[in-house]
């Protein structure tokens, strides 16, 4: 599947942007590719679909229970920071396994 990340990356090594390629990746702008990813993916992606995904496993799994806490993790952070809360809870619900 080609995803927002490889069609860019297809675009800078083989497509209209190849010309570009040294100013894209070997200057000091290369820190837009770290921006953009992150406000790709914490703006536009996870909100469209990593919650909806989240929402999902916690109607049909064990952790219903955590609903709140997932409630309250998803209106106030970042993806990261979900991710990092939500493999520690993960592991106080489940201790036994790991994640």
């Amino acid at each position: 599947e080609d995803t927002f990340a490889s069609k860019g990356q297809k675009m800078i090594y083989h497509g209209w942007l190849k010309g570009f390629e040294s100013l894209l990746l070997r200057t000091p702008i290369v820190p837009w590719s770290f921006i953009a990813s992150r406000a790709y993916h914490d703006a536009y992606w996870y909100q469209v679909n990593g919650i909806p995904r989240v929402k999902k496993i916690f109607r049909k799994s064990v952790a219903y229970e955590a609903r709140e806490f997932v409630g309250e993790l998803l209106a106030h952070a970042t993806a990261a920071d979900i991710a990092g809360s939500l493999m520690e809870k993960l592991g106080d619900l489940f201790p036994e396994e790991r994640f």
